[in-house]
């Protein structure tokens, strides 16, 4: 809707973006990296305790964080979004939506993304 009404502040006519959300992909990754990141924590550091664990997945899945491993892995190429510069959540969001869509073909693959990536991010 916003890239619409840019459109029409800018007299732009006939452009079909045909754009779509990156929610699903986004919020199946955001699944995943949990999923990964808890397990791994268990297994790495089976004596600490449940806050541990998860004080470890609060951190790692931290706007910061993210939107920091985003940026560098070049994410800022595939944001499209209407405020310039992205926002830190725009940053997170597309991480999130990077290993979704990697999971969609091969789960595994994407198991070792978030492990290489994220996790090493400790």
């Amino acid at each position: 809707d916003a890239e619409l009404d840019k459109q029409r502040e800018l007299q732009i006519e006939g452009v079909d973006l045909n754009l779509k959300t990156n929610d699903e992909l986004s919020e199946r990754g955001l699944q995943l990296i949990e999923k990964v990141i808890v397990d791994w924590t268990r297994g790495a550091l089976p004596a600490l305790p449940e806050e541990g664990v998860q004080a470890v997945k609060d951190y790692l899945l931290s706007e910061d964080v993210m939107a920091n491993i985003s940026f560098h892995i070049g994410a800022k190429d595939l944001i499209q979004a209407v405020e310039y510069p992205p926002l830190k959540s725009d940053y997170k969001k597309a991480l999130q939506a990077v290993v979704g869509a990697i999971a969609v073909n091969d789960v595994e693959r994407a198991e070792n993304f978030v492990l290489e990536i994220i996790v090493a991010q400790l």
